[in-house]
């Protein structure tokens, strides 16, 4: 008997390179779900000080709040133990893990605790290994969110500007989906297809875990 026999539900793992908008992603995502099943709880594994409070205070106020930790042996051991009793915890029929950026030793102990995984990245490069990390560890990967940045085409700009109305796209694949997403900054607003296709990518997990 693993780790993972005893959980009641899944424990999804959201992880990829730094700078490819899983923050942004992953608190939408999470906004969405809560509407299907308010049990659904999201687990914090990387101690960078941000969570759904930097998501809602908006991005200049939330640089000045925010307060960066470290991992220690002491923090691992707890949020890989917090992990493993949030997946045993009848009440909650799926839990979210918010991962670190980096593929280091401590993703490693938060991933052999999770069943599924989300992969974010903005380089395909760095999804293929990110894919291979998460399955070293036994975690199966689910979804592949491809990001990139998409601006107005305006040469007369001195300024970039992201494009507010930003097409995005997911493909459902049987157990699996690939989702291509544009501009998730946490400076701007969600262009509403993006909006609606994380939505619909919170619908494929309600329906393919709901018991």
């Amino acid at each position: 008997m693993t780790i993972r026999d005893a959980y009641h539900g899944p424990v999804i793992a959201v992880g990829g390179p730094p700078h490819s908008g899983k923050s942004v992603f992953l608190a939408e995502l999470y906004t969405h779900l809560k509407r299907f099943n308010t049990g659904v709880f999201l687990q914090r594994a990387c101690p960078d000080g941000e969570g759904m409070w930097s998501a809602e205070a908006g991005y200049d106020l939330a640089q000045s709040l925010r307060r960066t930790g470290q991992h220690s042996l002491e923090w691992n051991e707890k949020t890989a133990n917090c992990i493993v009793t949030l997946g045993r915890n009848v009440h909650l029929p799926m839990v979210l893990v918010d991962l670190g950026g980096k593929r280091l030793p401590d993703n490693e102990l938060f991933l052999a605790r999770t069943t599924h995984a989300l992969v974010v990245s903005h380089d395909p490069c760095e999804s293929r290994e990110w894919k291979v990390f998460i399955a070293s560890q036994g975690s199966q990967v689910i979804g592949e969110i491809n990001t990139t940045m998409k601006y107005l085409s305006d040469d007369a700009a001195t300024i970039r500007r992201l494009d507010p109305d930003a097409s995005a796209e997911v493909c459902f694949q049987g157990h699996t989906f690939v989702a291509n997403l544009a501009n998730l900054d946490r400076d701007s607003t969600l262009s509403s297809s993006t909006r609606g296709a994380i939505s619909g990518i919170a619908g494929w997990l309600y329906a393919k875990f709901r018991s």
